[in-house]
């Protein structure tokens, strides 16, 4: 451990003094600087490529800002930077006079693909663009004015018209009414809407601790309020709710299954999303299920005009992606990620599978028997892009995620019987949209998707002579009608309709004795929703009430859903927030401690059906403060949730609930803390909530006790800093200990566990330090690359995730805990081209 902690440690050095020994360039291709100010300032270039092909430029110096910047380039270029929002920058050059016309080509800001039929007028003189977007006029004094439809207006005088004929650019224009955002909360790449949304965007997520490579999920836990009980990627604990209480969407297609390493990493690639958004309060009315969290994932949606792509490799998996243009309106983008064979027992392996795989068969086979084990995971990524026309757009996304572990034992003996056990678990799905702009303020988005998860598996029980097949599948597909309506500036309304039908199969059989049984359960869900965003002329206010009705075939039963969001900015720097939702789910996981997958997988999806598994209700109201000056960002929430329908067998006991089967809630109340320190080269965070979750079951004594996953109080915090390509981050998590139940001193009484009162005491505090370095390079003109390492845990820490009791024999008690991941570190180097 001492040695591989070495070898990080100078790779770490090697790293930091790499670009001291760069020397610096006077001179530079001026396509190799925009490269490197897109990373800078987090933002995007347009050009047209024949424009900056040979120009080469003084690079501008790094404590510049980024008006400074643009300026410097300009006046060395002669080419005109026009800042269109707060990512965009369109490069153009000026387009023309020659023998007394006026002619260029207009293309959109957004794809830069070429846009024709638009109108182009000047006095009385009017023309269309041709299918190559170009245009000719005669010129005259006057305002030059540029429309089509979808687009904002170019109003341009034809005064300043000289020099060579190029391009205009138009900026798309219908927004769902643009919605004030605070940038850099935690890191670059991480917004705060005026909604209480949190948007991040990986492509140019800013380095975090621990982390080798953006990870979309993991990085939500810097978040206050949003914590993994089991210090997982995928498993998301958000104000108290239990994972499978999250709606997780990945281009409208419900994903069931989001980790590798049975959820210690994300499943869903982070080199094919554009955009991840996190609603843990006031979801728009368009979404259903998720009694807890909302995480919305997009890939990216743009059509390629130019082939791109990246490749890289890590201490656990190796991926690539690629971008490739079919046509000017087709493109085809492909991922594909797969673990690294697992006879490379690299440091980062072993520490992954023994925190995944302890106390379970896998790790701790009985001593008659000898054994081996294979363990891979994979996932795939395929979105088709279509600009048919310039108002629709036709997208088809497909992903794959897949976890496969094959458990081999032999009896030892004379005549020695050799069995294969499985486990196989596997979640994918895909969707067609199509969305239409038939005016510049209405828009309709029609979607059919299909999304399916299955977990099979085949456990051999060589000495017993007996195989225990359990199966868990599910099929949801469905339909979405949604239509957009600028009523006026200030007013948007949404509407829509949605259909969806969920089949949940559970399957068990034993060969000796022979048992079997099936069960399925289908629910039929019809669904209309309303909404309206209103916009007060000065951007001071924004309110957005709505309704959604939903019915459920099984059980039959109709619930209403009204949703809320109030935000006003109060003076300059201040803004208050009120956010209210209900919401309802209609399926739940199990946890099934007695049939567990081979000791490792323990959770079971099953359908509510109004009897013993009801629909989950939830409740929840917050209020905030938000201070926002200069380089700081203070936020504060209240808020109070409350989910009914809860069952025990979804809670994960452990302790004399662990077989008993009854229904309650619970309910979440605390407070969420951020505050945001933030400078060109410097990056600090503190996040920090304190928050109480107590279960009510009135079947069980006592009735009301804390949720498992209550932590009171937690906070974590962290520096990142950044100079010329290198970036490095620090950071600390710390939470107080999960609740568990101690048994009493005569601990066994007739062969039953003696139990104190449930979760009473506190597991001992959480403490973790995590590192992180990255170095950005090129190779060649055109290739950018980076490298890096991550250190988790960099004083191995031996933090206790949970603590219960196993009864050996009749009378022999055991403590067994589940212990978080020690010392772990990761190498990576990535590739963009």
């Amino acid at each position: 451990m001492q040695s591989n902690r070495f070898i990080c440690l100078v790779f770490l050095v090697s790293i930091i003094g790499m670009p001291l020994q760069a020397q610096q360039v006077k001179r530079e291709p001026l396509r190799f600087v925009l490269q490197k100010l897109q990373h800078q300032f987090k933002v995007v270039f347009t050009f047209a490529d024949d424009w900056i092909a040979g120009v080469e430029v003084e690079m501008p110096a790094s404590k510049n800002s980024l008006q400074a910047t643009l300026t410097h380039l300009s006046k060395q270029t002669n080419l005109t930077f026009q800042i269109l929002d707060s990512r965009y920058i369109v490069i153009s050059k000026s387009f023309i006079k020659v023998n007394d016309s006026l002619c260029a080509t207009v293309h959109s800001a957004e794809t830069g693909e070429p846009l024709p039929g638009a109108t182009v007028q000047l006095n009385q003189a009017f023309t269309t663009t041709n299918p190559s977007g170009y245009f000719q006029l005669s010129t005259s004094s006057g305002q030059l004015v540029i429309r089509m439809l979808g687009f904002e207006p170019l109003l341009l005088s034809s005064d300043s018209i000289q020099g060579d004929c190029a391009s205009l650019f138009l900026k798309p224009d219908f927004t769902m009414l643009n919605e004030v955002t605070v940038t850099d909360v935690i890191a670059s790449g991480i917004e705060e809407r005026a909604d209480g949304t949190i948007t991040l965007r990986p492509e140019i997520l800013g380095i975090l601790p621990g982390h080798p490579q953006p990870d979309a999920l993991q990085t939500l836990q810097y978040l206050p309020g949003v914590k993994s009980i089991a210090e997982a990627s995928a498993d998301l604990n958000i104000r108290g709710g239990t994972n499978d209480q999250n709606l997780v969407l990945l281009d409208g297609i419900r994903v069931y299954q989001t980790g590798h390493f049975f959820g210690l990493i994300s499943g869903l690639n982070p080199h094919v999303i554009s955009k991840v958004s996190l609603i843990k309060n006031g979801t728009s009315a368009y979404y259903g299920e998720g009694a807890s969290g909302t995480i919305i994932i997009q890939a990216e949606d743009q059509v390629n005009r130019k082939l791109s792509g990246s490749a890289g490799a890590n201490l656990l998996y190796t991926d690539a992606n690629v971008h490739v243009p079919l046509t000017k309106k087709l493109s085809i983008q492909l991922a594909a990620r797969r673990s690294l064979p697992s006879v490379w027992q690299t440091p980062t392996y072993k520490q992954y599978f023994k925190r995944a795989f302890s106390y379970t068969e896998v790790a701790n086979p009985s001593n008659t028997i000898a054994q081996s084990q294979d363990f891979n995971f994979f996932d795939t990524h395929v979105k088709l892009l279509y600009d048919a026309t310039p108002r629709d757009k036709v997208r088809a996304t497909f992903f794959n995620v897949t976890n496969l572990l094959e458990y081999e034992e032999r009896a030892q003996g004379i005549t020695p019987d050799q069995r294969k056990s499985t486990l196989r678990q596997n979640s994918y799905g895909s969707s067609l949209t199509h969305t239409r702009l038939w005016t510049d303020k209405i828009k309709t988005n029609l979607e059919g998707f299909i999304s399916g998860y299955s977990l099979d598996a085949v456990n051999q029980n060589t000495l017993a002579n007996q195989q225990l097949t359990q199966g868990n599948q599910i099929l949801d597909a469905g339909m979405r009608l949604s239509a957009f309506w600028n009523v006026h500036p200030q007013l948007l309304v949404t509407t829509g309709y949605q259909f969806f039908e969920s089949g949940i199969t559970n399957s068990d059989a034993i060969n000796n004795p022979v048992f079997s049984r099936l069960s399925k359960e289908v629910n039929r869900t019809h669904a209309v929703f309303a909404e309206a965003t209103f916009y007060d002329k000065q951007e001071r206010t924004q309110v957005r009430f709505g309704l959604r009705a939903n019915h459920y075939s099984k059980p039959n039963t109709f619930r209403a859903e009204p949703r809320l969001i109030l935000n006003r900015k109060i003076g300059k720097y201040f803004s208050a927030e009120v956010q209210g939702e209900i919401k309802t789910q209609t399926s739940v996981q199990v946890i099934d401690l007695q049939n567990d997958f081979l000791g490792v997988e323990k959770r079971r999806w099953l359908l509510s059906n109004g009897t013993d598994v009801p629909i989950l209700h939830s409740r929840q109201v917050s209020t905030g403060l938000n201070f926002n000056k200069g380089k700081w960002l203070v936020s504060a929430d209240l808020f109070y949730k409350n989910v009914d329908g809860v069952i025990t067998s979804s809670q994960g006991f452990q302790n004399q609930f662990q077989n008993v089967r009854t229904m309650g809630n619970y309910y979440t109340q605390g407070v969420d803390i951020l505050t945001n320190y933030k400078h060109s080269k410097f990056n600090s965070w503190l996040s920090y909530s304190v928050s109480q979750s107590v279960y009510k079951f009135s079947d069980l004594i006592p009735p009301s006790f804390l949720n498992n996953l209550d932590i009171r109080h937690s906070l974590n915090g962290g520096v990142g800093y950044r100079v010329n390509q290198l970036e490095l981050s620090c950071g600390a998590n710390w939470h107080s200990g999960r609740p568990t139940t101690l048994v009493l001193e005569n601990e066994v009484i007739s062969g039953v566990i003696n139990y104190d009162s449930p979760n009473a005491v506190s597991l001992k505090n959480y403490f973790r330090v995590d590192v992180s370095a990255s170095w950005y390079f090129y190779l060649g003109k055109s290739i950018n690359s980076h490298a890096g390492v991550s250190l988790w845990n960099v004083l191995d820490r031996k933090n206790i995730l949970s603590q219960h009791y196993q009864l050996i024999e009749f009378s022999q008690l055991s403590t067994i805990q589940q212990p978080g991941l020690g010392f772990t570190p990761n190498l990576f180097l990535r590739v963009n081209f």
